[in-house]
C-alpha cells in the first residue's frame, strides 16, 4: 500500500487525482491546503486525512510526509515554495515526486499555436514556472514533471499522449480527464519509465493554433 501526499490549492486536478486514487487503487491520500477542511469533504475516513497548512511552512510540509511514499505537487507556481517542498522530502527522506507545470516554458511549443501560447503566458510568467522546473530537476528527486496544454471539462474524454521533453509540443488543448488519468499512469508505474523524466501532456489529434474554447476570442488573435 502506498500514500500519496497532494499538495497544492484544492481544485478541480487535485479533487479528481484524490477521487481516482481512492476509487482506484488501495493507496492512503494525505491532502494538504490551507483551510484544507473548508474545501475537502472527506469520503473515505480510514484511507483520507486532511492537513491545514501552506507551501512555505518547511515544518508542517515535514509533519504532512510522514510515512509518505510519494508526494504530488499540483503547479509549480513559486520557486520558494518548490524549494520549501524539495527540503522537507528530504529531510524526511522521501524521494519520489510528481509535479506539474504548463507548456511552453522551454519554448518547446510550435507552429502557431506556439506562438499563441508564448503570447499568453507572457515572458515573465515563463521565466518564474521554469526557474521552479530547473528547481525539481536539480533536487536529485526520483521526479516526474508533466507540462499540461490548455485544460476544458469533457467528463467523457480521458485521452492523452505524453511528449517527450526533447520534441516539439503542438497540441493545444487537454480535458481534465486526460491529466488526471496521465498522473495516475505516472503515479502507479512500476517500470521505472517516468523516474527523472520530463513529459508535456495533450490530447491527442489536437495540433491547432489554440483551444477550441478560445476559437471566437478576437482579443487573442495577432
Amino acid at each position: 500500500m502506498t500514500k500519496v501526499l497532494i499538495l497544492g490549492d484544492t481544485n478541480p486536478i487535485t479533487a479528481g487525482l484524490r477521487d481516482s486514487i481512492l476509487v482506484n487503487t488501495t493507496d492512503d491520500v494525505v491532502i494538504y491546503d490551507h483551510l484544507v477542511a473548508a474545501k475537502v469533504q472527506v469520503s473515505a475516513p480510514e484511507r483520507e486525512i486532511l492537513i491545514d497548512g501552506r507551501l512555505t511552512d518547511e515544518a508542517k510540509l515535514v509533519e504532512a510526509m510522514a510515512g509518505v511514499d510519494v508526494v504530488y505537487l499540483n503547479k509549480m507556481l513559486q520557486l520558494n515554495e518548490v524549494r520549501t517542498v524539495i527540503a522537507a522530502m528530504k529531510a524526511t527522506h522521501v524521494n519520489r515526486l510528481i509535479a506539474t507545470t504548463v507548456v511552453g516554458i522551454y519554448g518547446e511549443t510550435g507552429g502557431d499555436f506556439g506562438v499563441w501560447n508564448i503570447k499568453q503566458l507572457g515572458a515573465p510568467a515563463i521565466g518564474r514556472l521554469r526557474r521552479c522546473a530547473d528547481a525539481v530537476e536539480r533536487s536529485g528527486l526520483d521526479y516526474t514533471i508533466l507540462r499540461y496544454t490548455w485544460l476544458y471539462e469533457e467528463s467523457d474524454n480521458d485521452k492523452f499522449v505524453m511528449v517527450p521533453q526533447n520534441q516539439k509540443f503542438m497540441l493545444a488543448q487537454l480535458s481534465r480527464e486526460g491529466l488526471i488519468k496521465g498522473i495516475m499512469e505516472v503515479l502507479t508505474d512500476t517500470s521505472g519509465t517516468y523516474i527523472k523524466a520530463n513529459y508535456g501532456i495533450g490530447e491527442p489529434g489536437t495540433i491547432q493554433e489554440k483551444p477550441f474554447f478560445y476559437m471566437d476570442d478576437e482579443d487573442t488573435e495577432e
